[in-house]
């Protein structure tokens, strides 16, 4: 696919994606079931919708041939009263709704064989010549094309149904909770096979949005917000790991001019992390790629930094990973050491090699966060923030205090 190719079909799922929003936070029942990728780009027990978004092109019964003729070969053997709808954008029509007469479809339908036709185009023209008057007939009485506005104003729509939840407070937080609901959609289509499992209910998303369970991508995020905004919008919903809480930062491969700075990085979040440590201080516990694990360690021992990575280097040891850290201060006539971290490790440093070995963990996350990593699921009850495309600096930039 070229460049162009791609963004253009990038932008054609995310447009899919705010009408997909549209249609289930303006559902009238939260109980209402809205199918992606299942019969056709959308559905529900009301309608069957396919979804094209031709940003550059105009208008022409060619460019919409296909995708009505899959919805009349769907309707046909369809019984129930749905609807069937084309939702799609071109640059030289304004936001309307047609309707289509059996001549006006004929028109549409209307194809030649051509002297030397490709195999593919051969097989249109057979499908097209077994769609009889009588399916014509039954199909305009439920079709509808409606053509609608450009991305940005159906991302606006979008974003103004999601202020309107209980469970968003204004713009700027719906803009947050837009990135979670679109990789939620993504994950719905990427993680079912089948398709009859490509559904969910407005409950089911606020359900997962109140779990504490996000992913943030700033991909979602990058048409319509600056790298300042999207980050200075997460850094006000994102929530440090508490002293007593025990945590999991996942950090995936970094650019081998940024391992100073995720070194520098990992020592910043260790030293905030104990600042006036007195007891019951939990370390947490970094993920790294493979390829960057040992460059990192070597920064946190050159700037004193005690760690636990169950001596991976020599022979990985799960249990030795798993020891206990000393999280009490100790007395010594009634004089406490001046360092909690000073008698025992900060932090457990691993790569994910070896995290991928452990089966059980003394101290099991309370909270996982994960950059530029995917979840591998491993955790599935533990809330998680999980951001893409981020780099040191604007991670320390989310955990500074």
């Amino acid at each position: 696919m070229s460049i162009d190719g791609g963004y253009y079909a990038i932008k054609g799922f995310d447009f899919q994606i705010d009408k997909t929003i549209i249609e289930l936070f303006d559902a009238p029942l939260e109980s209402t079931e809205i199918s992606i990728e299942r019969i056709q780009d959308l559905s529900s027990d009301a309608f069957v919708t396919q979804v094209k978004y031709k940003e550059t092109q105009e208008f022409a019964y060619s460019k919409i041939r296909e995708p009505v003729v899959q919805l009349i070969e769907e309707a046909y053997s369809d019984k129930s009263s749905r609807e069937y709808i084309l939702y799609c954008h071109f640059k030289d029509r304004s936001e309307s709704t047609s309707t289509f007469t059996v001549p006006e479809l004929n028109k549409l339908l209307e194809i030649n064989l051509g002297k030397k036709p490709s195999k593919a185009h051969r097989e249109k023209v057979e499908r097209i010549g077994k769609i009889t008057t009588d399916m014509k007939q039954k199909f305009v009485k439920r079709f509808k094309i409606r053509f609608a506005p450009d991305q940005a104003t159906n991302f606006s729509r979008a974003i103004a149904l999601i202020s309107t939840q209980s469970f968003c407070s204004n713009h700027e937080e719906a803009r947050f909770f837009y990135c979670f609901i679109a990789d939620y959609f993504r994950k719905l289509v990427t993680d079912n096979l089948d398709p009859s499992n490509r559904k969910c209910t407005r409950q089911e998303v606020v359900a997962a949005i109140q779990s504490g369970k996000r992913n943030i991508f700033y991909s979602a995020f990058s048409e319509y917000e600056s790298r300042e905004e999207f980050l200075a919008i997460l850094k006000k919903r994102f929530q440090c790991p508490l002293a007593s809480q025990t945590a999991f930062i996942f950090i995936g491969k970094r650019e081998l001019n940024e391992l100073p700075e995720t070194g520098e990085l990992l020592f910043n979040i260790i030293t905030q992390h104990f600042d006036k440590a007195v007891y019951n201080v939990e370390p947490i516990t970094f993920v790294l790629h493979d390829d960057d694990c040992v460059s990192v360690k070597k920064y946190l021992i050159k700037n004193l930094i005690p760690i636990n990575d169950g001596y991976e280097a020599i022979e990985f040891s799960a249990g030795m990973f798993n020891r206990q850290h000393v999280s009490i201060r100790k007395n010594v006539k009634g004089k406490a050491f001046e360092s909690l971290g000073d008698i025992s490790f900060k932090a457990r440093v691993i790569c994910m090699s070896s995290f991928r070995k452990l089966t059980t963990f003394s101290s099991p996350p309370v909270k996982n966060y994960y950059f530029g990593v995917s979840d591998e699921g491993i955790f599935s009850d533990v809330p998680m923030i999980s951001v893409d495309s981020i780099n040191a600096k604007e991670i320390w930039y989310l955990f500074k205090k």
